[in-house]
């Protein structure tokens, strides 16, 4: 069993949900992986020993985060070769169905299960997958799948099983830290119209309960008019909600003299906040959730492999790819039971350890979701650990 990973670092960060930017750029060979269209079959040494075992990989051929998109298919790789490679009689076949589109979509993935039926797991890194067509093209084939992203795909799925906190689960520890640390009892939420954060957004206010002092919504609106709602509603903190504007409205609630915590996620991580909040990005509040930093003898066989550092989606990506192998190494060789053994397992990986919920979240005893407050040139590189039981 891999040893537990060391304290994460904040470069190890993946935000809780990805907004992907497409990019039309074909890669040619970088650092032993090559960008490509269509479905192509990966198996290790002698892997025409292959005894029908397939497994699924959707992911981009390419996109706006290329850097996590080769990471996340180079760690899956590193895993099947390793396996294969003791499993000389009976190799494992992945189909990677790449795509310049984030995997595909739906569409994409039903036609790769229908040229592979034999197929029994797929992987994904879940960026730009709409998560309930996603859901049902996979319950369409019985079939399960393991994400190293968060995101959306975890909220009562099923069928999905994430190996990063949902959004669900950094809601619950962004309540969790406002009230135990920062002794918040009545919280307001900006929301900047996006409905790709709404179950974000439902997830805050179901936690915060009586808490909840307040919504409003920056879209079409002055900043300082949201910030003088703020201040009607007597909130001793603020959440911003979105990807955008989280300076502006910080600039704005200063302006009007609150002195109240700021928090934020993918907003406050944005190169912009700090731009646009200008000095008073000082003591703001990012809630991030971590993978585990990976081991060092994990990232000197990845550069040996690969020509090249692993990144924060590496290692999670090989767990994932681990987690489906030891099922099949266990003797699962049907969709169901490879799907029954994912839901039951537990264990440790390189990136993390990982148990998850009936519908298919990470336990929140295995999410890793820290606090990091601002200094005065940047976040800081560690932060506070939120404990959720």
């Amino acid at each position: 069993m891999p040893p537990m990973p060391v304290p994460p670092q904040r470069s190890n960060r993946t935000p809780i949900i990805v907004i992907v930017v497409v990019a039309a750029v074909v890669l040619c060979c970088v650092g032993g992986v090559a960008a490509y269209f269509g479905l192509r079959a990966v198996g290790g040494p002698g892997s025409s020993a292959s005894c029908g075992v397939k497994l699924l990989y959707t992911g981009a051929a390419s996109d706006g985060d290329l850097y996590a998109s080769l990471g996340d298919v180079s760690g899956m790789r590193l895993a099947v070769e390793e396996y294969n490679a003791k499993h000389a009689k009976c190799q494992v076949t992945v189909i990677e169905n790449k795509h310049p589109r984030t995997g595909g979509g739906a569409s994409s993935i039903s036609r790769a299960i229908s040229r592979n039926p034999d197929v029994i797991g797929v992987l994904t890194p879940g960026i730009g997958i709409a998560q309930p067509t996603f859901s049902s093209t996979l319950k369409q084939y019985k079939l399960s799948a393991i994400s190293t992203n968060g995101s959306h795909l975890c909220t009562a799925v099923g069928n999905v099983f994430c190996l990063f906190p949902s959004a669900d689960l950094v809601a619950r520890a962004s309540v969790s830290y406002m009230r135990q640390t920062l002794k918040a009892n009545k919280v307001f939420l900006i929301d900047e119209g996006n409905t790709f954060y709404k179950p974000f957004l439902d997830s805050l206010q179901k936690y915060l309960g009586a808490a909840h002092a307040g919504t409003a919504s920056t879209n079409g609106r002055r900043m300082s008019d949201v910030a003088a709602q703020v201040k009607a509603s007597g909130a001793n903190a603020v959440y911003y909600v979105g990807a955008t504007n989280a300076g502006n409205i910080l600039k704005a609630i200063r302006t009007a003299g609150l002195a109240i915590p700021f928090l934020g996620s993918d907003a406050v991580e944005s190169p912009l906040f700090k731009t646009d909040a200008d000095t008073n990005f000082v003591g703001s509040i990012g809630i991030w959730a971590e993978h585990g930093e990976a081991s060092a003898e994990f990232k000197a066989k990845y550069r040996d492999r690969f020509g090249q550092a692993a990144n924060s989606v590496s290692a999670p990506a090989y767990d994932a790819a681990n987690i489906y192998l030891a099922g099949i190494d266990a003797g699962k060789k049907t969709a169901q039971e490879l799907a029954e053994f994912a839901a039951t397992y537990s264990g440790d990986g390189i990136a993390g350890s990982y148990k998850f919920t009936r519908d298919g979240s990470l336990a929140p005893d295995k999410a890793m979701i820290y606090a990091f407050r601002a200094s005065t040139d940047s976040f800081p590189d560690t932060g506070e650990r939120i404990p959720l039981s």
